[in-house]
């Protein structure tokens, strides 16, 4: 199950993805840059060849980086008033926020955040007969149940993969689950509100760039779909897969979102254009305590597999792309309309289309 941490195994520890601060080329003159347009970023204002002015911003904190809580020079527009995004985004190409897994019946008891899973003991007879009836339950899942494709590949993965990682089709997630339609929902708008957001920041610092095309990138923190809540939260933001299939290749997991985004300026107001990531990733393993949810068969029939290393945790991933094109008009006579999912869109502007990546 998905937890925040600064450490995770194989991976460097949370100082280390700061990036040396980048040199932000604006247009001059402008006005004093943003503090938060940072960190790695390329940012396209438009036509080469004016005159430029170089600054080299202060390193940011990775929170920072990821809430824009550093000051700001001067009060800047919020596109949409009132409607929030899931996760947090920052100016920059695709990278992967700190996300901690557990270590299932490895987990070290005296410390549920060590990211060192306890060695195995060695496997006895007994253990080989408990692998032999799971095997046996395994193919006549896979002989009798098609519907749970991805559920049987990954389970027969545990038993047989070695610990390798499985990529696992996210994509087909998305569009056959009603929870993966929740997270598809709420991915695009946190897609639609941090371009609109993030645009008119840039167009903030340089207003004379609204007539030229503005390229940019973001990355976003993690967003967990169906874990268990943190202490002090009421439930978890995104729900658990309903489809037995997807609860038993995903169960619960993390996402996290990046894109790039052209904006072209058009009579009828800025025209929006993002290639959208949705990037998923899960260790898939079993938890003293926990039950399948649809058997109710206890995870500690498969965590004696984990603790003798005849079934190995593993790592899953996945990317499913979207394209977004809207236009977004700013003539106050058009006036708005809210979405159901929050997103509040101008009477007057086309639909904003969703399909995927090209």
């Amino acid at each position: 199950m998905p937890w925040p941490t600064d450490r995770i195994p194989g991976l460097p520890p949370l100082s280390s993805l700061r990036p040396e601060p980048p040199k932000v080329v604006l247009p001059a003159p402008a006005a004093p840059p943003l503090a938060t347009a940072t960190s790695g970023a390329t940012v396209d204002l438009g036509a080469a060849g004016d005159q430029v002015v170089e600054w080299t911003p202060e390193p940011l904190s990775w929170g920072q980086q990821l809430g824009f809580a550093s000051a700001e020079v001067r009060p800047l527009p919020e596109p949409e008033p009132g409607a929030t995004t899931l996760g947090q985004y920052a100016f920059g190409p695709p990278t992967r926020p700190p996300i901690r897994h557990d270590n299932g019946f490895l987990q070290n008891p005296r410390d549920k955040l060590d990211p060192v899973p306890l060695p195995t003991r060695p496997p006895t007879a007994s253990d080989y007969l408990h692998l032999a009836k799971w095997h046996t339950i395994l193919e006549g899942s896979e002989a009798f149940r098609p519907d749970l494709e991805d559920g049987n590949r990954a389970y027969r993965h545990f038993l047989e993969g070695g610990g390798r990682d499985l990529k696992v089709d996210y994509d087909r997630f998305l569009r056959g689950d009603p929870a993966g339609q929740v997270v598809l929902e709420v991915a695009t708008r946190d897609a639609e509100l941090t371009a609109q957001r993030f645009y008119d920041r840039l167009i903030a610092v340089a207003p004379e760039r609204a007539d030229e095309a503005v390229r940019f990138s973001f990355t976003g923190s993690e967003i967990r779909v169906g874990a268990a809540p943190e202490p002090g939260q009421a439930s978890t933001p995104l729900p658990y897969p309903e489809e037995e299939n997807w609860a038993k290749a995903l169960g619960a997991h993390s996402v996290w979102l990046s894109a790039d985004v052209v904006v072209t300026p058009s009579p009828e107001g800025p025209q929006f254009d993002v290639q959208l990531t949705i990037h998923a990733e899960d260790c898939f393993n079993f938890n003293p305590g926990d039950q399948d949810v649809a058997t109710g068969i206890v995870d500690s029939e498969n965590g004696r597999l984990e603790t003798s290393g005849l079934g190995r945790q593993f790592m899953t991933y996945g990317e499913a792309r979207r394209r977004l094109s809207w236009s977004r008009t700013d003539n106050p006579a058009h006036g708005r309309t809210q979405r159901a999912d929050g997103v509040r869109r101008h009477q007057g502007a086309r639909e904003a289309r969703v399909g995927p990546a090209r």
